[in-house]
């Protein structure tokens, strides 16, 4: 599985949205090729399906002040500011 998109230099929220960097877990093997700018995970579809299914999103760790408006607001590098 590759990770990625035409963005492929900007990981921003995909983590937090529960794209495919949200379900590694610990010794999880990815292989990083900087030339090709691709970030590659070992795992099978399977797994990520099983591994999909069982994430649930974090709590945010701000819920009030700068960095909680910051969170709220701040979208991915392919959306464009307004």
């Amino acid at each position: 599985m590759s990770v990625g998109n035409e963005f492929d230099d900007v990981v921003s929220g995909e983590a937090w949205d529960g794209g495919p960097l949200a379900l590694l877990a610990d010794g999880d093997e990815i292989t990083i090729d900087v030339g090709r700018r691709r970030l590659e995970i070992a795992l099978s579809d399977r797994e990520l399906v099983r591994r999909r299914e069982a994430w649930k999103q974090p709590d945010p760790r701000y819920r009030t002040g700068a960095l909680a408006k910051y969170a709220k607001l701040v979208k991915d590098a392919k959306i464009p500011a307004q």
